[in-house]
């Protein structure tokens, strides 16, 4: 009798005491359960992204970014360009470069104009990283910073990006070479042919 009770005590707490979301989910084991947030708790995180304490903004803007928030990147390149927090322009720098980089190469090479050198260096990392070498002449303008680290940051820069440049064109004149002497194979079983003809 208590097996019984217990078998409907369960069946009960399976079909009536879980929520509508967790019955589907266990009804369609394959679908894709359901937003965390719904549209309206997202737009309390975005305004959150705005709140007074930079800590907030930024774990705001980072919670809306892991969720595939569309306008997170809205949110990333506002808080780069009019944050008053160096510390959470130059993680929003470093969030865009991350996310899609070469998107946003203006957005970072813009940054080289911050007025934090910790975000310029920030920049100059990202834009090693993407490897864009026609940020080149952007980055020379580094060059002419008042800050050292910066100058020293974009020489380094500029190094790293032609050697990237260097390594781009071995890889094409390689590529072009193999394709001459698949070319020159081919031509020679095209004469063997003819020849046998």
């Amino acid at each position: 009798m208590m097996l019984v009770g217990l078998a409907l005590g369960w069946y009960g707490y399976v079909n009536y005491v879980k929520t509508p979301a967790e019955k589907r989910a266990r009804e369609q084991p394959d679908a894709a359960p359901p937003p965390m947030l719904d549209e309206a708790e997202l737009d309390k995180m975005r305004a959150a992204a705005g709140d007074s304490d930079p800590k907030v903004r930024w774990q705001a803007a980072q919670f809306l970014q892991n969720v595939h928030d569309p306008q997170a990147e809205e949110i990333l390149i506002k808080m780069l360009q009019m944050d008053e927090d160096a510390g959470i322009r130059k993680d929003a720098l470093g969030a865009l470069a991350d996310h899609d980089g070469k998107r946003h190469v203006p957005n970072i090479v813009a940054a080289l104009r911050d007025s934090d050198g910790a975000v310029k260096l920030a920049a100059l990392s990202a834009l090693a990283r993407i490897g864009d070498y026609t940020t080149a002449p952007a980055i020379s303008d580094a060059l002419k910073d008042s800050e050292e680290k910066v100058r020293l940051a974009a020489i380094d820069t500029l190094n790293q990006l032609n050697n990237k440049r260097k390594e781009e064109l071995q890889r094409i004149e390689a590529e072009r070479q193999r394709d001459q002497e698949e070319l020159a194979e081919h031509q020679k079983q095209v004469q063997n042919v003819k020849q046998r003809n």
